[in-house]
């Protein structure tokens, strides 16, 4: 196992444990920041790569999410 697999087990944990005070104050946005750790941690485990690029592949990923929901958006209108 890889340091950068190791960070990415507790970036987990951590990611967790923010969506759990989140929803314990009922804040939405919280919740979804902890999703986030949650998600780079998974990345960064199961393929060991740096933080770096594990935050460019969700970034990435999240730039075709808007861009698919942008014309889903003007197709209707």
């Amino acid at each position: 196992m890889s340091w950068n697999q190791v960070e990415g087990k507790s970036k987990q944990y951590f990611g967790s444990l923010i969506v759990m005070w989140g929803k314990m104050v009922h804040d939405e946005s919280t919740v979804l920041r902890g999703k986030h750790h949650q998600l780079l941690g998974i990345i960064r485990e199961r393929y060991g790569v740096r933080r770096q690029d594990a935050e460019a592949q969700v970034d990435e990923f999240l730039r075709g999410l808007r861009s698919a929901s942008c014309e889903q958006e003007s197709n209707k209108g």
